[in-house]
């Protein structure tokens, strides 16, 4: 193993940069934040959040952690990494606006890693909220999943992944890419090269996942509900709603539950998400510009 050359503007993220430093960022991050998270979901679920388990074993289903947290932030920057690098040289309209090209290039690995990310969480949210019973473990979840749901099941949601993720990371890169490079020029680091350091990113993702979690609450949390029904047989009046489009969901949990619920959880995700997403962004950085490769 040896350092690879230290990346920045005029040295691309290669692939094999991208990989190594969303798998450190990836799972140290979500690692960190496990328990908040936890409090978050059983704050968001419908039963409510002493129901749901209240602070009691907050790391339950963290090996879901270990497991996937990896391979999806893996999913999302080497795909960015790679259409930001490459889709300017082909449309020009992004190679003249950046922030454009920032969000149409995380957009599409955000479509590319909930793909893989999906499952777990579904998998883990279940496991959070002892959704099958006090005893439920990961593997308790991951079988009931299947037997009730089928394959199918581990993909549910989807939609509502993609309409909260999609603004949440269209919204949060292009902050960040510009408060990097405007935090760089104000703070320019001890070398004067102009170039963001790992704090410089880590300022600029918080500042970013701030304003991209509160534009996406209402969102999150009826996502989380989704995710959190079991399958009900035909019979069952539920189901024709579980199979509606999100916004009518946003309306009937207005409707039934007020506006108060369509911001559960908010003091909790959005602290989290501004710290994480600066550890996540810095790590991921640091990682980037200090990664080791194997040699040739």
């Amino acid at each position: 193993m040896a350092p690879s050359k230290k990346t920045d503007s005029r040295n691309p993220t290669t692939f094999s940069q991208a990989l190594s430093a969303s798998l450190i960022a990836g799972t140290s991050t979500d690692l960190i934040f496990y328990p908040l998270d936890t409090i978050k979901i059983r704050l968001q679920a419908k039963e409510g959040f002493w129901k749901n388990g209240g602070f009691k074993g907050v790391w339950k289903g963290v090996g879901s952690v270990v497991v996937g947290s990896g391979p999806g932030a893996a999913a999302f920057f080497t795909t960015y990494e790679y259409l930001k690098r490459t889709l300017p040289r082909n449309i020009d309209v992004l190679e003249q606006a950046p922030a454009a090209n920032h969000l149409v290039s995380s957009m599409g690995a955000e479509i590319v890693s909930v793909v893989i990310r999906l499952p777990l969480e579904i998998i883990k949210s279940r496991t959070q909220t002892a959704a099958y019973g006090a005893d439920t473990t990961l593997r308790k979840s991951l079988r009931m999943v299947w037997r009730n749901e089928g394959l199918k099941g581990f993909w549910r949601g989807y939609g509502g992944t993609l309409a909260r993720d999609i603004p949440f990371t269209i919204t949060q890169f292009p902050l960040y890419e510009y408060f990097k490079k405007v935090l760089a020029h104000r703070f320019p680091s001890e070398k004067g090269d102009g170039e963001a350091t790992a704090v410089h990113s880590a300022l600029a993702g918080s500042i970013g996942g701030g304003v991209a979690s509160l534009v996406t609450q209402p969102v999150d949390v009826v996502r989380t509900r989704i995710m959190l029904e079991a399958k009900k047989s035909h019979a069952d009046p539920l189901q024709s709603l579980q199979s509606t489009s999100l916004y009518p969901r946003i309306v009937d949990l207005y409707k039934n539950e007020g506006l108060a619920a369509l911001f559960k959880g908010t003091g909790p995700r959005t602290g989290a998400v501004m710290v994480a997403g600066g550890i996540y962004l810095g790590l991921y950085d640091a990682a980037k510009m200090y990664n080791f490769e194997l040699k040739r």
